[in-house]
């Protein structure tokens, strides 16, 4: 609303305006440079598919998918990491370096590529009637908690994350965008709403509540 009232306050006032007084014409900003997956692809293969893959699936739980992700939430992450407002070393490192057409192909690689739903790690299992979610009822954006910090993914899509030899029993549920740590044991009918650690047994509601 603010900015259709200021478009009104202007467009009167140049009205108002005699040839004279016309204001200096403004410079018309430049086109932004159009982004080169190929060069994005050779970039991630070079300092991004240890963590994140080439095909943009992360290579631990922790490590949250960059495939399908929205190039403007990527640049926008990147951003927040050079500029400190997101803590990661290694990350800040290597964007520091990053030239603005860097950042550009390699968020363009990553969203071109297709949407992650669920990943299971070597030797997971899930048993019978186990059931995984990756869409929000509401229709929001799932969210995932990286490093203690919860990130908005930008996606509508995000299925488990289970680790190397986790296993889910009979009848257990997994909500949107959780993530299950390595060696962890869901127990049977048991729902779970947020992340589990790495080796944890949750054989019950109770020590899911003490974790």
């Amino acid at each position: 609303m603010k900015r259709f009232t200021l478009g009104i306050v202007l467009s009167a006032a140049l009205l108002g305006c005699s040839d004279k007084d016309q204001l200096p014409a403004q410079p018309t900003p430049e086109k932004q440079a159009a982004a080169d997956v190929a060069a994005g692809k050779a970039f991630a293969a070079r300092e991004c598919k240890a963590c994140h893959g080439l095909d943009g699936k992360g290579a631990a739980p922790g490590i949250p998918h960059l495939a399908a992700q929205r190039e403007r939430y990527l640049l926008g992450a990147m951003q927040a990491y050079k500029e400190g407002k997101r803590t990661h070393a290694a990350l800040r490192e290597l964007v520091t370096r990053m030239s603005d057409a860097d950042a550009l192909n390699v968020a363009a690689y990553y969203a071109s590529l297709p949407a992650v739903q669920s990943v299971l790690d070597k030797e997971a299992s899930l048993a019978f009637g186990a059931v995984t979610a990756n869409y929000r009822i509401d229709g929001r954006t799932v969210p995932s908690v990286v490093a203690g910090e919860r990130l908005d993914t930008g996606r509508l899509k995000l299925g488990l994350m289970l680790g190397a030899g986790g296993k889910i029993a009979v009848n257990a549920s997994t909500m949107p965008g959780v993530k299950i740590g390595a060696g962890a044991l869901i127990g049977p009918g048991i729902r779970i709403t947020r992340d589990v650690p790495d080796g944890a047994r949750v054989l019950n509601e109770e020590t899911y509540g003490r974790l």
